[in-house]
C-alpha cells in the first residue's frame, strides 16, 4: 500500500492530533525505506534525530559529520513538513529544547544548507526572532515552553550563535 493511503487513513480514523502521529509514526517505523536508526516521512526523506547528550555539537559540526552518509542538516521545504517534524520532535521525550537544522544567514539572508544555498521559504521563527543579534547565523528549532511567550507552545526557529553545541536534525533522500 501507498504512503498516501495509509496518510488518508490516518487522518479519516484520527479524532485528535496526537493519534494521527500516533499512528503515523508507527507506519514510518516498518516501511523499511530507510536505514536503520532513520525515519520516514511519507516516501520524501529520512530522518536522524541525535538526541543523546555526549553527542551535543556545533552547527558546524553536526553538519560535517553526516556530508559522508550523503546527509546534511534538515532543510524544511515545506509547511507539512514543518507540522511532522514539530510533531515527530514533540512526542519525542529525548530530545533537548533546542536542536540544529540546516538553516543559516548568508550574505544577510537566511538559506538552507545542501550546497546549494536555496532560501529559506518556510518559515516559523518563534517571537522576536530572528533576533538579528550579532553573529547569531545558525537556525536551531527550538521550544519556547519556557514563558518567555504564551504563544509559542510549541518548536519554533530561533537564530543562535554556531558554535554552541546542540542536539540535531539530519536529512538525506531516499537510499
Amino acid at each position: 500500500p501507498s504512503y498516501c493511503e495509509f496518510e488518508f487513513w490516518c487522518y479519516d480514523i484520527s479524532s485528535t492530533y496526537w493519534s494521527y502521529y500516533v499512528v503515523f509514526w508507527l507506519l514510518d517505523m516498518v516501511t523499511g525505506v530507510c536505514d536503520p536508526g532513520w525515519v520516514e516521512r511519507t516516501q520524501e526523506s529520512c530522518y536522524k534525530f541525535i538526541t543523546s547528550y555526549n553527542q551535543k555539537a556545533s552547527w558546524a559540526r553536526a553538519e560535517a559529520s553526516f556530508v559522508s552518509m550523503q546527509s546534511n542538516l534538515a532543510s524544511i521545504d515545506s509547511y507539512q513538513e514543518l507540522i511532522w517534524m514539530k510533531g515527530y520532535r514533540t512526542r519525542s521525550n529525548a530530545l533537548m529544547s533546542g536542536s540544529w537544522i540546516g538553516g543559516y544567514k548568508k550574505d544577510g539572508k537566511w538559506v538552507w544548507t545542501g550546497g546549494n544555498d536555496k532560501p529559506m521559504t518556510v518559515t516559523d521563527w518563534g517571537y522576536g526572532e530572528p533576533s538579528g543579534r550579532s553573529g547569531e547565523n545558525c537556525v536551531e528549532l527550538y521550544s519556547f515552553e519556557d514563558g518567555r511567550d504564551a504563544r509559542d507552545k510549541w518548536y519554533k526557529y530561533n537564530d543562535l550563535y554556531c558554535g554552541v553545541t546542540r542536539s540535531y536534525i539530519c536529512e538525506k533522500s531516499f537510499k
